[in-house]
């Protein structure tokens, strides 16, 4: 892990001065699990042309490597992306030149090449399981190191991985995988830290043995039925310790209904609650201006249950959260009595329940926003990261979202920023939502934000666009009022939904619900 400072000037965010030792990135990489299974499980892997719209980049290339299981190449593509419409590969259609087999299990890389700094070594890319009652998805979280400066650089401070959700119901299999890089697995062991809602915490040394270069570990958390049971309630969170080294250690997580029916899919992220380093630490610049941090989710009455997932995560800076709903006008409707206590040095796995938390109220909005507040008295974790869980069940089958999403600290010099530009996949007009958000730790706002919307499509480079205006701490969901336009634009193909905002806070999210118990949800790139 390297420092959020470090992070800043490494992806020259703005106002950041770049480092003295800057090295431009011609690569740009994000290596996936590819599983394909006959009438279950198809692997899809989307992206927009964006490098043309936001660093102004006219080409790029995308060479596609498709391994198995044991890191052999399978298949090779190489695609010239010359447009920033819609790209989208499936991962049954990649693997078509092989002989047909009921299942296919190994790895797809994806590298973007270019002939201009493209910043950032990790490319927008969403991953999708296209399983048997929904679609989940998440974007870039592996890849493979670009040389040995780019391997130093990220392994700056050795940290564990954790911040999801392990299921205890029996029909789920629980698992984090990794695509290894160029260096061999022959046994290396690791510790995996078990701690569920009620204080319980359990350790596990295991040993991962024989991954081959390039290989595919796809780890089942639980070892057996007395693991699992020795644990109570609906779910879990664990601690991932290990020494894994070339490849960027960022594990695709999740949880496997029914033997490959269909599969949950978020990413892990650092456990900074060991790290004590001065850096850790982030202070409020102007407190009397800024929150010391805010979160926006949305709040849509669709779902039955939107849960605000806090892990054991944080480097240790007692802060106190309290939330407030608006309307999506920007009203503030209510704030709760609620208040909770995080960054406090405890290993405490909470889950707060944000619609229960207004289900009192006369009138409660159809869309609108939780905004929650961190109050740090000035100063907060520099790294708070959360889970986002949006569920809706059907007959006995609940399967939520966990999306892994962060807060971020009060930075003067983003307020200077024109606007932001946030884009994501549209895999299903009819099945899916997209949420906007404008709202930001400047206690007084920006006010309205303007932002023109854009769609793209697979089969050429016509765009649907409109316009829309965003109230101080109002909310929209951009598919419902578009949706015949929209369905007929894509035609059943994969779009991609681009946002450009006049205000730099503007946040969201996409979820997926195709009214079969399984949700899948990221945040906006």
């Amino acid at each position: 892990m390297k420092s959020y400072q470090n992070h800043l000037k490494d992806t020259r965010s703005f106002g950041e001065e770049l480092k003295t030792n800057y090295k431009p990135t011609m690569r740009s990489s994000a290596v996936f699990p590819l599983i394909v299974i006959d009438k279950k499980i198809d692997s899809i892997y989307t992206f927009m042309g964006y490098w043309l719209r936001k660093r102004n980049i006219s080409l790029v290339t995308a060479l596609l490597t498709i391994r198995d299981m044991n890191g052999k190449k399978v298949n090779v593509k190489s695609y010239e992306i010359n447009s920033d419409k819609s790209y989208v590969f499936r991962g049954s259609e990649l693997i078509n030149n092989r002989k047909k087999t009921n299942k296919f299990t190994g790895s797809m890389e994806v590298e973007i090449f270019s002939a201009v700094d493209m910043v950032f070594p990790f490319p927008a890319i969403t991953f999708a399981f296209e399983g048997m009652n929904g679609l989940t998805f998440v974007h870039t979280c592996g890849r493979i190191y670009n040389d040995v400066y780019d391997m130093q650089n990220n392994e700056e401070i050795t940290v564990p991985e954790t911040g999801f959700d392990v299921l205890l119901n029996k029909k789920f299999q629980p698992f984090f995988s990794f695509v290894n890089g160029p260096i061999a697995i022959r046994s290396i062991p690791y510790e995996v830290k078990f701690i569920d809602q009620f204080g319980k915490i359990q350790n596990r040394k295991r040993i991962l043995k024989n991954i081959p270069p390039f290989g595919l570990a796809w780890i089942n958390i639980f070892k057996n039925s007395i693991e699992r049971n020795n644990f109570k309630g609906e779910k879990l969170t664990i601690k991932i310790k290990h020494d894994f080294k070339g490849f960027f250690p960022r594990f695709v997580a999740g949880n496997v209904l029914n033997n490959f029916s269909d599969i949950s899919l978020t990413h892990s992220y650092y456990d900074t609650s060991k790290d004590k380093s001065k850096s850790s630490i982030y202070k409020n610049p102007n407190p009397k201006k800024y929150y010391d941090s805010v979160i926006s989710i949305p709040f849509d009455n669709r779902f039955d249950n939107i849960e605000l997932a806090i892990y054991p995560n944080f480097s240790k800076s007692p802060c106190e959260l309290s939330f407030q709903l608006f309307d999506d006008k920007g009203l503030l409707i209510k704030t709760s009595n609620k208040k909770i206590l995080i960054a406090d040095g405890k290993n405490k796995l909470l889950y707060i329940p944000l619609i229960k938390l207004f289900n009192n109220l006369e009138s409660s909005p159809s869309i609108g926003m939780v905004k929650v507040l961190i109050n740090g008295k000035g100063k907060i974790p520099t790294r708070i990261k959360f889970g986002l869980n949006l569920s809706k069940k059907n007959k006995d089958l609940n399967l939520p979202s966990n999306i892994c999403f962060n807060a971020k600290v009060p930075n003067e010099k983003i307020i200077k920023k024109a606007g932001t530009f946030k884009w994501c996949a549209l895999f299903s007009s009819q099945n899916q939502r997209i949420y906007l958000h404008n709202t930001s730790f400047v206690k007084n706002g920006l006010g309205k934000a303007k932002i023109s919307i854009e769609v793209c499509r697979e089969i050429d480079n016509k765009k649907l666009k409109w316009k829309i205006y965003l109230p101080q701490d109002g909310s929209k969901e951009l598919v419902a009022e578009k949706l015949n336009k929209i369905d007929r634009f894509l035609n059943g193909g994969i779009g991609w939904l681009s946002a450009q905002c006049s205000n730099p806070f503007i946040t969201g999210y996409y979820v997926t619900d195709f009214g079969k118990g399984v949700v899948g949800a990221d945040h906006l790139y």
